[in-house]
């Protein structure tokens, strides 16, 4: 992918996103307010030690994801982003963490 300083990026999480690139210079996205989630079906297949369920989850369906748009992209999670399969969704990559708490990452990913 080039480099194009004309994409916009909307961060579809509830989290701030803090990308660290090449240059080292921080760029922060701000939560949009609107976040992109997978709907999952959970069906229980089983127990242990007969009162800890163990259940088979499936992805269902996506809620609040915007229609692609040209010169978009779209931060959201990776269970997201693995369900809707798009090329406009992009999730953090190459996490940066202190201390086992995520300061960051250094780019992005797509799936």
């Amino acid at each position: 992918m080039n480099r194009n300083d004309e994409i916009t990026v909307i961060n579809l999480t509830n989290h701030l996103v803090t990308v660290i690139g090449e240059n080292g210079r921080p760029i922060t996205y701000e939560p949009s307010g609107i976040v992109a989630r997978c709907i999952i079906q959970r069906t229980k297949i089983g127990y242990v030690k007969d009162s800890i369920p163990i259940n088979k989850t499936q992805f269902v369906r996506v809620i609040d994801l915007p229609e692609p748009q040209e010169n978009t992209l779209y931060i959201v999670s990776l269970p997201v982003a693995l369900y809707s399969k798009r090329n406009d969704l992009i999730v953090p990559d190459d996490t940066i963490r202190d201390n086992d708490k995520v300061q960051g990452c250094r780019g992005f990913a797509t799936v």
